[in-house]
């Protein structure tokens, strides 16, 4: 048994307060689990953002290759035309 006598009421003030605060309590553990949840979502889309990026880069690359490739057709038409 506790030395303490005053255990008893402390231990209700306790369990009051717990009960009182109860609703806080779960609001900040709500919104720590929404904190959480949003890095995560902040994560994935960091993670999309890169990869549109690489097509990106890709599809620029792409277009600069058929541009050159198509120089030379585009440079006869023109001959056959008259040098336009």
């Amino acid at each position: 048994m506790s030395t303490n006598p005053w255990q008893p009421w402390t231990r209700a003030q306790a369990d009051a307060l717990r009960a009182l605060n109860a609703p806080v309590v779960a609001a900040l553990q709500r919104q720590q689990e929404a904190a959480e949840s949003l890095a995560a979502m902040a994560e994935q889309l960091t993670a999309m953002a890169e990869q549109v990026g690489k097509v990106a880069r890709q599809q620029a690359e792409l277009t600069r290759l058929l541009q050159a490739a198509l120089k030379p057709y585009q440079d006869y038409l023109d001959w056959l035309e008259g040098g336009r």
